[in-house]
């Protein structure tokens, strides 16, 4: 490896890092570790955030091959898999930055650099907001009502189902519609579904997470899949939301009113800090390997981009 992006490297890592530890002095700030310590579930719930850190790592995991899927459903040449994975796992963690777009900024820089296009990068970008948001919506149906006015609620998925079919549809006529063959390098539609299904596999995961840790504070009234409505609606309300680093307040704001039917508010509270503190460990814990697995993939040859 050049010297440049050695150093480039390292600064990336660095960054990373810190950004780590100025989330945890935040954590420790505003007390978030106090109240999990001081709960009367403190070891249980303490047992359960020990699974569940890594299992929301394995979640960020499922998306980062998310990501190879929808390389190989719209552009022509992309980066060797290992690195695109260790890119996206680095690079995931900037969303707990200012402004929640450095994320995207970070992984277009170094994907760009490693010989994808901008255009294919682009394309594969707004394609994972669509289909992320598509998934949430079909986790987080059930509660949508408690949204929406009734009379629209029948239309919901006729109307997701039909988008989904107007994108495949003029995907398929790409290289008849000019502004389209111009903004996509490549159309595929089955990479595109196989990455629906794992953006779906994804909630599934993050829904175990937080059973998990309502298990742990010995709460058993709500169900799985009420859960997992939960934190699909969650993880919506705080992606929507401009600004906030990786929906840090939204999310949580989110999780008390839609917990608050089946949870003491006390309990919710509690169990909307637990989350939060799994999903950034489980980010950590995914940049981490991220790192490992960049350093270890440039260190193997070749260094070319690889063409379906």
């Amino acid at each position: 490896m050049p010297v440049a992006k050695r150093v480039l490297w390292w600064v990336g890592a660095l960054l990373s890092l810190g950004c780590l530890a100025w989330i945890i002095h935040r954590f420790i700030a505003l007390g978030v570790l106090r109240a999990i310590k001081e709960s009367a579930h403190a070891a249980t719930l303490g047992e359960s955030l020990l699974l569940a850190i890594p299992i929301y790592a394995g979640a960020v995991g499922v998306v980062a091959l998310a990501w190879l899927t929808l390389q190989r459903g719209l552009a022509r040449v992309y980066p060797p898999p290992g690195v695109s994975v260790a890119g996206y796992l680095v690079t995931q963690f900037g969303k707990y930055l200012p402004g929640n777009v450095a994320h995207y900024a970070g992984r277009h820089v170094v994907l760009r650099r490693e010989g994808a296009s901008h255009r294919s990068l682009v394309a594969c970008a707004l394609a994972e907001v669509a289909l992320q948001l598509l998934a949430a919506i079909l986790w987080a149906h059930p509660l949508l009502s408690r949204v929406l006015p009734a009379s629209m609620m029948p239309w919901v998925l006729p109307v997701v189902l039909l988008g989904a079919c107007t994108c495949a549809a003029l995907g398929g006529l790409r290289g008849r519609i000019p502004l389209l063959a111009r903004s996509v390098e490549a159309f595929h539609p089955a990479w595109l579904l196989a990455g629906l299904m794992s953006y779906a596999a994804f909630f599934a995961v993050m829904a175990f997470t937080l059973w998990l840790l309502c298990r742990g504070l010995g709460a058993h009234g709500p169900g799985y899949a009420y859960l997992a409505a939960v934190a699909a609606a969650s993880w919506m309300a705080g992606f929507v939301v401009p600004g906030a680093p990786a929906g840090l307040g939204v999310r949580e704001a989110a999780f008390l009113v839609l917990l608050r039917p089946s949870l003491p508010e006390a309990d919710a509270l509690l169990l909307a800090a637990a989350m939060r503190v799994a999903t950034f460990g489980g980010d950590g814990l995914a940049c981490l390997a991220g790192l490992a697995g960049w350093a270890a993939a440039k260190r193997t040859p070749p260094d070319s981009a690889a063409e379906p």
